[in-house]
């Protein structure tokens, strides 16, 4: 059996997801199934929400059976508790308890493989020894695990909500003309080690659009009405979407529908540019997706993504 541990907000189920459609194509004589008891801890984000948003049905592992591929998961199941928020510790945590769990499962047969370090591949996922258990925690934010595979994902994540009038009418707008999803976000990146984009970049990447599409319009998405209202309310040809916090769902799908998109080093800005890609859709990414202990780490995205140096002045890169 290989289980998949579901955990954080929806761009990271979606990324968790993705890799076990991946697992799905290769083994498919093998049971595969989902851990979500990150949330019963975890009450940060959405919850659990891939089955709400996409209709995913997918067999969810039990306690019982999370313990029998992994003996650990009886200490890692505190790994992400609510209070953790600060990054250093929240990894301390995870070290030291995952440590614990991999004495506890030593030679009873089963194994967990990790991939909490930002934007690796690693190949040991797909090449599995059918004869043991297998669990899989982590990010799995990299293009190899999944986009030889995307018509399969973009099927998956391919869903429409119940809008009311004013967001039909902004979507009919977005369908119409060419529009540009803006994602700044501010919230939980304020002050962290995500927090890579500033003003500057989006002032450059707004201009990088304009070289290359003509009469485009500029639909800004935040969890920061105010801020955006603040530092981009002079931005010509503009509309400050405010769908509310509750409200991601309508967010993810708004985006989608745009045309072009400049998104910040967050994983549900990604999924919009991702999923509606065309040959003459413009996306503005940042090189980076993480400032850690005076280390940068590079974001995975496609290759003709259009990439913005916003790390100028910091050192060690990875």
């Amino acid at each position: 059996m290989i289980v998949v541990r579901i955990s954080h907000g929806l761009g990271n189920q979606m990324y968790q997801y993705a890799l076990l459609l991946s697992l799905k194509k290769i083994y498919k004589d093998i049971d595969i199934k989902i851990d979500t008891n990150h949330y019963e801890k975890d009450k940060s984000h959405t919850g659990y929400i891939l089955d709400k948003l996409f209709g995913i049905k997918e067999c969810v592992a039990s306690e019982e059976e999370c313990r029998k591929v992994y003996s650990g998961c009886r200490y890692y199941k505190g790994f992400g508790r609510e209070g953790l928020s600060f990054q250093p510790l929240r990894m301390l945590y995870r070290r030291v308890y995952s440590k614990i769990g991999n004495l506890a499962s030593s030679g009873n047969g089963s194994h967990m493989i990790q991939d909490y370090k930002f934007n690796i591949f690693n190949p040991e996922v797909f090449n599995l020894d059918p004869k043991r258990d297998w669990y899989l925690s982590g990010y799995w934010q990299n293009l190899q695990y999944f986009d030889w595979n995307k018509e399969e994902v973009k099927k998956a994540f391919d869903f429409s909500l119940d809008l009311d009038e004013r967001k039909k009418e902004l979507v009919a707008e977005m369908l119409s003309c060419n529009s540009v999803s803006v994602h700044v976000r501010k919230g939980d990146y304020t002050g962290s080690g995500f927090d890579l984009c500033g003003d500057e970049y989006y002032h450059e990447a707004i201009q990088k659009i304009k070289e290359r599409v003509e009469d485009c319009r500029f639909y800004f998405f935040s969890d920061d009405a105010e801020y955006v209202k603040a530092h981009f309310g002079n931005v010509e040809n503009s509309v400050i979407v405010s769908n509310g916090a509750d409200e991601v769902e309508a967010d993810l799908l708004m985006m989608e529908k745009c045309r072009h998109h400049i998104i910040p080093n967050s994983t549900f800005s990604f999924w919009p540019a991702y999923l509606n890609e065309s040959e003459n859709s413009v996306t503005v990414c940042p090189q980076y997706s993480l400032s850690d202990n005076g280390k940068m780490y590079r974001a995975d995205y496609p290759q003709n993504w259009i990439r913005i140096e916003n790390a100028r002045g910091k050192q060690g890169l990875r």
